[in-house]
């Protein structure tokens, strides 16, 4: 048996307009949206961290081959850099970091802000109240 729990959020008003464009793109509810990104990410984590502490012997040579491939593109990236000039390369690098520095820069405009942490809700007798009689 499933135990729901409810999580209260509350979403700025830049936050909710990525959710609502969510919903009309892929037609799915705030909730799903949240819940999917949160199994996604919780998935990517739980998989890197197999892949990383894993004794199989396939996923060892598999890395090992992917190890190797790793160093032969970044020569190949080395000699193919040797063709531009190095002014273009700075240039270009300046130009690619600014771009992902604003683009990743709004992000944390909208995500990482300081939230006003709420009452603590009172613990309430659940039920019917007792009719203590007259005093």
């Amino acid at each position: 048996m499933v135990i729901w729990k409810t999580v209260p959020v509350k979403f700025t008003t830049e936050e909710r307009e990525f959710l609502v464009a969510l919903k009309k793109e892929y037609k799915m509810s705030h909730n799903q949206t949240l819940r999917l990104g949160l199994e996604f990410l919780l998935r990517f984590f739980v998989l890197a961290e197999y892949h990383n502490k894993s004794k199989i012997k396939t996923l060892r040579i598999i890395k090992k081959i992917s190890d190797r491939q790793a160093k032969i593109l970044e020569l190949e990236i080395k000699n193919a850099l040797k063709t531009i000039p190095e002014e273009q390369q700075r240039k270009d690098y300046e130009q690619y970091v600014g771009e992902i520095t604003r683009i990743y820069g709004r992000f944390a405009e909208i995500f990482v802000k300081d939230r006003k942490v709420g009452r603590r809700p009172l613990e309430r007798k659940r039920g019917r109240p007792v009719d203590k009689g007259m005093e």
